[in-house]
């Protein structure tokens, strides 16, 4: 049976001790307890949070993904131990390759223009190129979208199976709608390497290509106010659980001020253009 049709507490959680789970392994950084495990034959991750609100965070953004058709791994609440978590379904196939893009390029380099001057040299094939391109003009825009300042190298990773080469489906989500995204446009990500005091938004919004300013424009109405509330209602859905008012709250309200924040900066830009 699927781990998300297993029993959950009043909160939607999954306790992982009430069930019969296998193959643990775990790995330890900084304060957080990680492991993978095995349920009726499927491989899945735990990764302990600090506050539910991350936990949240990552449910949300995976629907908010699905929306934006971007591949996202699958995310659901869990406890072991007493320890709160996040469950993560393994997204890799039998025969899968995965790396992590830090095999490739470091955190210096974590901008489009560098990351794809890399893959270019691994991949051979312009299809293949390009398509790793178009996934990752997608993958910065969808961080822009959720206020996402933690997509290091580490956090962004290249699957290769037999007749495919992709990035994986994205990850690590919890630390969105962060302050230094919302109103300062900062992110780990960028589309350059011209390190100099012009945030990403402004970037966007004067580059040559308009392949992003389009794209941030066709989807920023996903984290209106409406829309949030929408993917709310799926998290609660999936957890057969309501989040708790004042966390849906405070999520809604820094969702609002990215929303309020990307268009007026697009707004400004539309009228300087007409000058």
């Amino acid at each position: 049976m699927d781990i998300h049709q297993q029993k959950r507490d009043p909160l939607g959680i999954i306790d992982l001790n009430a069930l019969s789970i296998s193959d643990i392994s775990y790995t330890y950084f900084c304060n957080y307890t990680n492991f993978s495990f095995s349920f009726d034959g499927i491989k899945y991750f735990f990764k302990s949070c600090d506050n539910i609100r991350s936990i949240y965070n990552e449910l949300l953004a995976e629907v908010i993904a699905n929306k934006f058709d971007i591949a996202c791994a699958s995310y659901d609440l869990g406890l072991y131990n007493g320890i709160l978590g996040i469950i993560s379904e393994n997204f890799l196939l039998e025969g899968d390759c995965f790396y992590l893009l830090s095999e490739f390029v470091d955190d210096y380099h974590n901008n489009i223009c560098d990351i794809m001057r890399k893959l270019s040299q691994r991949y051979t094939d312009i299809a293949v190129v390009n398509y790793l391109k178009k996934q990752l003009i997608n993958i910065l825009v969808f961080d822009i979208l959720i206020a996402n300042h933690d997509r290091h190298t580490n956090n962004l990773g290249i699957v290769e199976t037999i007749s495919d080469v992709s990035f994986s489906p994205v990850f690590d989500n919890e630390l969105m709608l962060d302050y230094r995204s919302i109103f300062y446009g900062e992110y780990c990500l960028n589309i350059d390497n011209n390190f100099d005091n012009m945030n990403l938004i402004s970037k966007i919004l004067c580059h040559d290509d308009s392949i992003y300013k389009d794209k941030l424009i066709s989807n920023l109405d996903l984290i209106n106010y409406k829309n949030i509330l929408n993917s709310f209602e799926e998290v609660e859905e999936k957890i057969h659980s309501h989040v708790n008012h004042y966390i849906k709250k405070e999520i809604i309200s820094k969702f609002n001020s990215n929303y309020c924040e990307l268009g007026n900066r697009l707004l400004k830009s539309k009228k300087f253009m007409k000058k």
